[in-house]
C-alpha cells in the first residue's frame, strides 16, 4: 500500500483517484452495439435499394421477352387486323405466366413500315407497391421496348 502511495507522488496525483474518463476510453464493453447502430441501417437500405433494381431489371427484361413473342406471333396474320388479334392475344397469354406485371398498365402499340412490322410495349411500373414506396430513383417510370420483325412475301 506504502508503495502505491508513493507512485502516486511520484506521478503528482498527491494520493487522488485515476481520472474517471481513464476507464471509458479503456473498457470497450458496448462498442460493437454502437457501431451496429450505424451499419445495419445503411445495410439494410442497400439491401434494398439492390432489390427494387433487380425487379425493375426484372420486369423490364420480362416486357422484352413478351414483346418479342408478339412480335413473332404477328408473322402468322395475313392482314393488319388479323396480326393485332395475334398480338394481343399472345401479349395477354405471355403477361398471365409473368408475375409482378398487371396487364392493365401495359400499354400496346404497332407499325408498319413496308416489309417490317413493328410491336412496341409500354408498362407503367408507378402501380406497383414495391416501386411506390422506394426511395431509390428508378431508372424510368415507364418500361418501353420494341420488336421488329420482317414480314414474309408472298
Amino acid at each position: 500500500m506504502e508503495t502505491a502511495t508513493i507512485t502516486h507522488k511520484m506521478n503528482g496525483d498527491a494520493g487522488s483517484s485515476p481520472c474517471i474518463f481513464h476507464r471509458f476510453r479503456t473498457n470497450e464493453d458496448g462498442s460493437v452495439l454502437a457501431e451496429s447502430a450505424f451499419v445495419i441501417p445503411m445495410l439494410i437500405a442497400m439491401m434494398f435499394a439492390v432489390l427494387t433494381y433487380a425487379t425493375w431489371f426484372m420486369q423490364a427484361h420480362s416486357i422484352q421477352q413478351v414483346t418479342n413473342d408478339a412480335a413473332r406471333a404477328s408473322l402468322a396474320g395475313m392482314t393488319e387486323a388479323e396480326r393485332l388479334s395475334l398480338v394481343q392475344d399472345s401479349i395477354e397469354a405471355s403477361l398471365l405466366e409473368r408475375n409482378g406485371i398487371e396487364y392493365e398498365n401495359v400499354a400496346v402499340s404497332t407499325s408498319r413500315d413496308d416489309q417490317f412490322y413493328t410491336v412496341t410495349l409500354r408498362y407503367d411500373v408507378g402501380g406497383n407497391a414495391l416501386f411506390k414506396s422506394s426511395f431509390v430513383p428508378l431508372p424510368s417510370e415507364t418500361i418501353a421496348r420494341s420488336a421488329t420483325v420482317e414480314l414474309p412475301t408472298y
